[in-house]
């Protein structure tokens, strides 16, 4: 921060001058730090006068044109009240606060939004991530392992999108703290469905964007996020997701970055676990089960995850039980397998999903949670 003030500038005044470097239509990153390196400081940059800026490599009359517009403008000021006016923290490229691990990533972004705790990111952060679209299989695993993670003191990173993202943060605020890397302003939270998990993890983690505050959630925009999500973390779990998809992209990123890669196993008739077995058989990611063995790769160990706690079961909710198969299933199919009636197997089935040792899922599907033996 001295170099970056050494022509007097205040550190008030520098956070200003990058914001407004941000919002020029064409300067990313790269073009900021080149800009930033050839004048100094962040305020002498955004001063530039429009003939010098035409002479940086990479800079041409309509790039040097449009800074001195956004200079004149001063639209960035609105994006700043609105950061003031929701805590929100900015946090520049020179910040002690900004985590040093982003900086390793090809373009780290110059300027961090963040929401809530951002020094979460510096608890052993690591990335669970996977398919918008996942089946049950792949959500009660994002719930399973990123609540084993969270329990043995893990910082859980993913993207709050639907699907895997969603049950991995959801899990983590259960046991422990996660920081979720939004492709939006957060002042648009996407999707709009998961605005009370944007909240929650306010209170017990981070919400982090590199984009303006009222940045609607373009589609080019979440590639760009994975790679703050890769940058952040210390490792990656793919939980579920086919070859052409944004996770895979993610893994990639790690992979590029040189960190661990895991992933669960999952079903092999159907696309959505292709990525999963990609990895796998060509020797990027190491399979894993538990929680506990990511947790090992890293040294640490812990208790595992508490076992359900079986309440007292009645015999018939017992038998039941020993009848049901570990897959999701119908009442109809229940009630085939165990010989009862429809209408008994639902009210057997009421009582065990209150008593937590059968979970029910959309569809009116239904999965035991706890195996009975005897």
């Amino acid at each position: 921060m001295d170099r970056l003030c050494r022509n007097g500038e205040s550190a008030v005044e520098e956070i200003e001058a990058l914001l407004a470097l941000t919002h020029v239509p064409g300067i990313g990153p790269k073009r900021a730090r080149v800009l930033i390196e050839a004048a100094g400081s962040v305020t002498a940059a955004l001063n530039l006068s429009e003939k010098s800026l035409q002479e940086l490599p990479g800079f041409g009359p309509s790039l040097a044109r449009s800074l001195v517009e956004v200079r004149k403008a001063r639209g960035w000021e609105e994006d700043m009240r609105c950061a003031a006016a929701r805590d929100v923290e900015l946090i520049p490229f020179w910040d002690k606060r900004y985590p040093e691990r982003l900086l390793k990533v090809e373009d780290p972004p110059s300027l961090l939004y963040a929401q809530g705790a951002i020094s979460c990111c510096e608890q052993l952060p690591f990335a669970i991530v996977g398919t918008r679209n996942c089946s049950l299989y792949g959500q009660e695993m994002a719930e399973k392992l990123s609540s084993d993670l969270s329990d043995l003191g893990f910082t859980i990173i993913s993207g709050l999108a639907r699907g895997i993202d969603t049950f991995a943060h959801r899990a983590a605020l259960k046991a422990g703290q996660t920081a979720a890397v939004i492709g939006s302003g957060l002042a648009s939270i996407y999707p709009r469905e998961n605005e009370s998990l944007a909240s929650e993890i306010r209170k017990r983690g981070a919400l982090i964007s590199e984009l303006p505050m009222r940045t609607p959630p373009e589609p080019k925009n979440f590639p760009r996020r994975n790679r703050i999500v890769a940058g952040l973390s210390i490792g990656i779990l793919l939980i579920e997701a086919p070859i052409n998809s944004g996770a895979m992209i993610t893994m990639r990123l790690c992979q590029g970055l040189g960190l661990p890669l895991f992933a669960i196993p999952g079903r092999i008739d159907g696309g959505s676990f292709e990525g999963n077995h990609q990895l796998i058989k060509e020797g990027s990611a190491k399979l894993v089960e538990s929680g506990r063995e990511i947790a090992a790769h890293f040294g640490i160990s812990g208790r595992a995850s508490p076992k359900a706690q079986v309440t007292e079961l009645t015999a018939e909710e017992r038998d039941l039980l020993k009848r049901m198969k570990s897959e999701e299933l119908s009442i109809d199919e229940i009630s085939l397998m165990s010989g009862m009636n429809v209408r008994a197997v639902n009210v057997l089935l009421m009582g065990l999903v209150l008593k937590k040792v059968v979970k029910e899922h959309p569809g009116k599907l239904y999965k035991k949670s706890v195996t009975i033996h005897g």
